[in-house]
């Protein structure tokens, strides 16, 4: 890591902890970082008792070494680095790789070729140099991931513009060193098929479905089956590089006829049943053309609902559209707001929408009228917009995720998502923490599985904590796991807080609802329940309890676990959902 003035001359920026202190604040995005974060990234869990002195002196020589605009204040508890007119490489790296791939998805292969060879150039070397090790632990894998990304979109647009010179021998290391990703190698068995290697091809195609089936136990997805499948037919590239063509025209057709699709979650794995569930309820079949998804907070709704969608997309060749509603949060879309969206991906441009809310939604379903579409709604909450977008023709989809049991007029299919079993979060779980820490711990990581309650997005933040520590072994994160007071700090990493999607959920209900939530997870903990013990623990009469628990079952806060000999149902609070709310009733009946 280095740094220069805009005289070109290098600042001296000597020890580990100011890198990693600028590194810090530079990541943050102009973001405060809290003392306590930093505390963290530059001595560890064991920070010395001068911590405090320690990051202001760092502080403090940082601002006399800056230049150019840049400059770092005193935030609360924290500190904020503003970039001013200065020169960041990651920053431009990232506009550059942005721009890149929207001129690949707008099939302007040479613009992107030379986008994104720019923005690779400005990576010259391993990032983060000289910083110290529970940093780069945490954001080099994450920033080696995000060039590799751009990488393979550099490779795409090579490909694309024929430009085979030296790809083939970058390619097969590049292979060599990442086996199990997919891309690289529907990429490297491309390249061989247009460089006349077609049995090398082949070969490489059985190597890598040898490998997924060896060391994750599945089969090769569909993007490497697609590539596999257009070698066999002689074509000379594969589904996603040279789509199949559709009529000119159509709001989803790029200029070269590419469809566009929703993309699906990389280490998905498992919901065979629902899967195959959503294949008898999709359209074209004799059912209702909207299909819902739901299920708790994490339990991965939107990462199955972008799968389905991928792989069906043959059966939607005008291609699909996807938009979140945002209905959990505070700042749900407005109805004409969602149609925009909507409208703009179905290729209407922003002038051409029509201004007032129904002449837009006429204009949406006079847009889809002869389109074979997916349109893909994340995080509904709300059925009768859901009937408004629903198409009126047979051969588009509608596939909408929602956190509570949505009930649309008109009727709909649903596919609610439960808690994955061990074994396919074991699976999960393998695939991002690598089977090499399985194997030597399979115990330690049996534990983490059942201590994440089968949500997925708890599996991924304790594999993502596993994965940037890897010399803690499993055994002691299985420990913070099932240790409460420490559970929940393992799984408050960004994406994948689940405190913060429970609390998300907590806001579609009433005040009363929350602070029933609330006593239930303290009275109950991890017990199952009936309506009579709930009544008990919430003070009310029965019609009142069934109808908070009705609620609750709902918004999937609460689920059924079984039956007592009388018949009565039995309830139970999720662990994960629990601990989020667990001896904090002030603060939840107070979110709006």
């Amino acid at each position: 890591m280095s740094a220069q003035r805009e005289d070109d001359s290098e600042v001296p920026l000597a020890g580990t902890k100011k890198k990693t202190m600028l590194a810090t604040l530079l990541l943050a995005k102009e973001q405060s970082v809290q003392d306590s974060s930093l505390s963290e990234v530059l001595w560890g869990r064991v920070s010395p008792k001068t911590c405090q002195a320690q990051i202001y002196t760092y502080a403090s020589r940082l601002r006399n070494h800056l230049d150019g605009g840049a400059a770092i204040s005193r935030q609360g508890s924290g500190y904020r680095l503003t970039l001013g007119g200065a020169w960041f490489d990651l920053a431009e790296f990232e506009r550059l790789s942005r721009a890149g791939a929207s001129a690949l998805r707008a099939e302007r292969y040479d613009e992107a070729r030379g986008l994104l060879h720019s923005a690779l150039a400005l990576w010259p070397g391993e990032a983060l140099t000289g910083v110290t090790e529970p940093f780069a632990q945490v954001e080099r894998p994450r920033l080696a991931e995000a060039r590799l990304e751009v990488l393979e979109d550099r490779i795409d647009a090579d490909l694309l513009t024929d430009a085979l010179g030296g790809l083939l021998p970058e390619l097969l290391a590049l292979v060599r060193a990442h086996p199990l990703r997919e891309r690289l190698r529907a990429q490297y068995m491309t390249a061989l098929y247009r460089s006349n290697q077609q049995a090398a091809a082949f070969d490489t195609y059985q190597e890598g479905m040898a490998l997924l089936r060896s060391e994750l136990g599945v089969s090769p997805g569909p993007l490497l089956r697609d590539t596999h499948r257009a070698i066999l037919d002689e074509r000379s590239g594969v589904a996603r590089l040279q789509p199949s063509r559709r009529r000119a025209g159509g709001p989803l057709t790029a200029r070269g006829g590419q469809p566009r699709v929703a993309g699906r979650v990389a280490d998905f794995v498992g919901r065979h049943e629902q899967l195959a569930a959503f294949a008898t309820s999709r359209p074209g079949r004799g059912q209702r053309p909207v299909v819902v998804v739901n299920g708790m907070p994490g339990v991965g709704k939107t990462a199955f609902a972008r799968e389905a969608a991928t792989l069906y997309r043959e059966e939607y060749p005008d291609g699909q559209v996807v938009v979140d509603l945002r209905g959990g949060s505070r700042n749900p879309m407005e109805p004409a707001e969602a149609l925009g969206a909507l409208l703009n991906g179905l290729g209407v441009r922003a002038d051409d929408l029509a201004d007032d809310p129904l002449a837009r939604l006429e204009q949406y379903h006079r847009v889809l009228a002869d389109q074979r579409v997916l349109v893909l709604l994340d995080d509904a909450a709300e059925g009768e917009l859901v009937r408004a977008l629903a198409p009126r023709t047979p051969h588009a989809a509608l596939l909408v995720t929602s956190g509570r049991l949505l009930r649309v007029p008109g009727g709909q299919q649903t596919i609610t998502l439960q808690p994955m079993g061990t074994g396919e979060a074991l699976d999960l779980f393998t695939r991002i923490a690598g089977v090499e820490r399985v194997r030597a711990e399979p115990g330690a990581a049996w534990r983490l599985v059942e201590a994440c309650g089968g949500l997925p997005l708890a599996v991924r933040a304790a594999a993502g904590w596993a994965v940037a520590r890897p010399g803690q072994p499993l055994s002691a994160l299985a420990f913070r796991l099932d240790d409460e007071r420490y559970a929940l700090h393992v799984l408050l990493e960004g994406e994948a807080d689940i405190r913060a999607r429970v609390l998300r959920a907590l806001r579609a209900l009433d005040p009363a609802d929350r602070e029933a939530l609330c006593a239930l997870a303290d009275g109950a903990a991890d017990r199952e329940f009936a309506p009579a013990v709930a009544g008990g623990l919430l003070d009310v009469d029965r019609p009142s309890v069934e109808r908070v628990i009705r609620k609750l079952v709902d918004w999937h806060l609460l689920r059924e676990v079984g039956a007592t000999p009388l018949g009565e149902p039995l309830h139970q609070v999720h662990r994960l959902v629990r601990l989020a709310v667990s001896g904090q009733a002030d603060r939840v009946a107070c979110l709006a």
